[in-house]
């Protein structure tokens, strides 16, 4: 039994490498950072059932053109496909709308993006720590009904798609 969970968390990790290293080829001049977060950085993840989930920081003139921001988001589809084919079982959740933020947002201390991304652990995989460089200030100041909901939609989005 646990033979076969290190050979799932190898498949991971490698399923991992491989998206970081397409990110790093084709997104690298949209990118501001790339960070992982979820239950795999957390390490409680289910083989078969988490997906490894990946958080893009854009450059702002990415975000304001529709048509750029488009393409951003055709092209992480495309990664997240080929490593997924690549990695049969493994789904890769990278830069969709709620995993996506623009480097503006953060720098301007927005507390909803902020809270969205400190209330979980994450780890700096490509780029400029862009987190680090925000107090945590910010997330003081979201509405205490606000961080509620946020985490509610945060934990039930999922669900909403799952179960028509």
């Amino acid at each position: 039994m646990e033979q076969a969970l290190k050979v799932k968390k190898d498949r991971y990790q490698k399923a991992l490498d491989m998206t970081l290293a397409l990110s790093k080829e084709r997104l690298h001049k949209e990118l501001v950072a790339l960070y992982l977060s979820g239950s795999y950085l957390r390490g409680d993840f289910i083989p078969g059932w988490s997906d490894i989930d990946i958080t893009a920081i854009v450059k702002d003139e990415v975000w304001a053109n529709e048509s750029m921001k488009r393409q951003f988001f055709e092209k992480c589809k495309a990664i997240c496909k080929e490593v997924e084919d690549a990695y049969l079982g493994i789904s890769i959740d990278l830069g969709t709308p709620l995993g996506t933020t623009s480097e503006s947002v953060i720098r301007e201390k927005s507390n909803l993006a902020l809270f969205l991304l400190k209330k979980d652990k994450q780890k700096l995989l490509f780029g400029q720590d862009i987190l680090k460089e925000t107090p945590a200030l910010g997330v003081e100041r979201v509405p205490e009904w606000g961080r509620a909901a946020t985490l509610w939609l945060c934990d039930h989005f999922l669900e909403f798609f799952r179960h028509p």
